[in-house]
């Protein structure tokens, strides 16, 4: 046995399958992850707006208020993922 075939047949051996699974991210049963993945799309969209309109406009109020708004979304979206059963 050479030594190219001792490296080959080292590398077969850490090639093994694990014992344990994880539990699928989809599983079909939690909706959650559908409600957070909108809140986090609605939340990008309102806080890249709100930053365009903060600074390309004079309407500061407006942008501010959409930020605020967009943070608000950001905490349910984290409520949802932290006390997630």
């Amino acid at each position: 046995m050479n030594l190219e075939e001792k490296k080959e047949e080292e590398k077969a051996q850490y090639a093994v399958r694990p014992h344990h699974r994880q539990k699928r991210l989809t599983d079909g049963k939690d909706d959650t992850l559908k409600y957070r993945n909108i809140l986090n799309s609605v939340f990008m969209l309102l806080a890249i707006g709100g930053v365009i309109v903060y600074t390309q406009t004079e309407h500061r109020l407006i942008a501010t208020v959409v930020l605020i708004v967009a943070v608000i979304l950001k905490f349910v979206e984290v409520s949802l993922r932290m006390f997630r059963k």
